[in-house]
């Protein structure tokens, strides 16, 4: 018995015709950001306030102007006392920027490193859901303008344990499948290429082995021996909000028309 409700965090939509399921990948390289980030804007708040040295660096690039005005203004009163003209403000200026250099690199590069991952997070978008069409028989996606899509015996599924290498225990991997562009799905031996390997599932689980619940899941619903219930509505992980809506598969003209083609390349 599969309780859907179990895995439906796994779903981006479901119903009797077809199940999109999320990519595994974008939920797990957001904590990855969300890590980065965090101790990155760590560092810099602490640098800021604490880091008498970088406070100091700091305050020579931000108003490196107004120093070197000020530098320039205190010759005065020397020149004057030797009877000497004072020179060119303009010429004293661009001798003395270079003198800011190492200001200027210290503080662009450390606050661009620490905007950087936030940067990501603002315009990186989750890619296309992994369709289950039933009555197609077939598993595809949408990827840089191209379908990707495999018949159920060719998916070559991978139950993952883990995640990362940096688990103790397994339970929070996920399912992993292949899908092809056309014509690409066997070799000259008629062996299964390897084709593009996405992980596919929610991150992070709700309970240990959530997305390996998806083979038998899968199985069922595309042999048509299990039906989704009306009642059946996708939950998100709470590493899924972000400012930019997730990418969908294209209109339904072209991804007909890109199945066909590779139906039909499939059958050649």
């Amino acid at each position: 018995m599969i309780d859907l409700k179990k895995i439906s965090r796994c779903f981006r939509s479901a119903n009797n015709s077809k199940v999109k399921i999320k990519r595994f990948n974008f939920m797990y390289q957001r904590l990855n950001i969300y890590l980065i980030g965090g101790a990155l804007l760590a560092a810099y708040v602490i640098a800021n306030i604490t880091d008498d040295s970088y406070i100091k660096e700091r305050y020579r690039a931000l108003n490196f102007k107004t120093d070197i005005r000020a530098q320039y203004e205190s010759k005065r009163e020397t020149y004057d006392y030797r009877g000497l003209k004072m020179p060119n403000f303009e010429k004293y200026y661009s001798e003395q920027l270079p003198r800011y250099t190492k200001a200027f690199l210290l503080i662009g590069i450390f606050t661009l490193t620490t905007l950087l991952p936030w940067l990501i997070f603002i315009v990186w978008r989750q890619a296309a859901p992994i369709c289950f069409d039933r009555k197609r028989q077939l598993v595809y996606t949408w990827h840089k303008g191209k379908l990707y899509a495999a018949k159920l015996d060719q998916l070559q599924i991978e139950l993952k344990d883990k995640s990362t290498h940096l688990e103790f225990s397994g339970g929070w991997g996920p399912m992993v499948i292949s899908l092809y562009p056309a014509g690409e799905v066997y070799d000259s031996s008629q062996k299964l290429k390897k084709g593009k390997r996405i992980a596919i599932g929610t991150f992070i689980p709700q309970y240990n082995y959530q997305n390996h619940a998806l083979k038998p899941f899968i199985e069922n619903y595309m042999a048509g021996y299990l039906n989704i219930p009306s009642d059946i509505e996708p939950t998100k992980s709470w590493l899924e909000y972000v400012p930019r809506k997730p990418k969908e598969l294209p209109s339904d003209d072209i991804l007909n028309k890109a199945i066909d083609e590779w139906l039909t390349k499939e059958s050649n």
